[in-house]
C-alpha cells in the first residue's frame, strides 16, 4: 500500500486547483499497482497457507498451475495407501541397510511399528516416518532437511508436499537424501503404480 501511497501523493499534488477531466484519473489510477491485500494473496496447493501473489505468480506451483493437488479420500483409503506406502519402504530399508557395510554399518536398521518407521542410520542421524490420520497425510523427520508434512495426489498417485513454494515428493527426497548418505544412487519403493 505504501508504493501505492508515494506514487498518488505527486499526481495529488498537481492536480490541486486544476481541472483535469475524471478519465484521466481514473485511467492513471487504473494504471497504479492494486493495494488491496485480498486480491495479492493466492492460495496455494497446501490447506492452510497463503502466500502473496507476488511469490506465487511466478512460481510454477501456484494453485492455478499446481501439478499436485491433494485428494480427497476417506478414511478408509488413507488407511490403505499410508500402510501400502510405508509397507513397502520398510521391505526396501530393510534391504538397504543390510546389505550397507561402510561406517558404522552396525548402527544401521529399519523399523515399523504401530504406523511408525524408524530408519536409524548411526552418525548420520535418524529419520522418522509416520502416519498422521487426522490430517490424512504422512510426516517425515530428516536429519538433513527437517520435518515435512505429505498429502497424497490420486491421479498422481503420489505423497507431495508443498513448502514456502517448493514442491517435493516423498520420493524424490528420500532418493536424493539417502544417495548422499549411501554413496551411491538409491531408488525407494514406496508401493506406487
Amino acid at each position: 500500500m505504501g508504493s501505492a501511497r508515494r506514487m498518488l501523493q505527486p499526481l495529488s499534488r498537481s492536480v490541486r486547483g486544476a481541472k483535469i477531466p475524471s478519465s484521466s484519473i481514473v485511467a492513471t489510477a487504473r494504471a497504479l499497482p492494486t493495494a488491496s491485500c485480498s486480491s495479492r494473496l493466492t492460495p496455494l496447493v497446501t490447506r492452510s497457507r497463503f502466500c502473496p501473489a507476488s511469490e506465487t505468480a511466478a512460481h510454477p506451483y501456484s494453485s492455478r498451475t499446481a501439478p499436485y493437488r491433494a485428494s480427497d479420500i476417506s478414511s478408509d483409503e488413507y488407511h490403505k495407501l499410508s500402510d501400502r506406502c510405508l509397507d513397502s519402504l520398510t521391505d526396501c530399508l530393510e534391504v538397504l541397510t543390510e546389505e550397507y557395510v561402510g561406517p558404522d554399518a552396525e548402527e544401521f536398521e529399519a523399523e515399523y511399528s504401530s504406523g511408525v518407521l524408524n530408519l536409524r542410520l548411526g552418525s548420520n542421524g535418524t529419520y522418522v516416518i509416520n502416519k498422521q490420520p487426522p490430517n490424512k497425510q504422512i510426516w517425515l523427520s530428516s536429519p538433513r532437511s527437517g520435518p515435512k508434512r505429505f498429502d497424497y495426489d490420486r491421479q498422481k498417485d503420489t505423497w507431495f508436499m508443498i513448502k514456502e513454494g517448493e514442491l517435493s515428493t516423498m520420493r524424490d527426497l528420500l532418493e536424493n537424501e539417502l544417495s548422499d548418505i549411501f554413496g551411491k544412487p538409491i531408488t525407494v519403493d514406496l508401493g506406487q503404480g
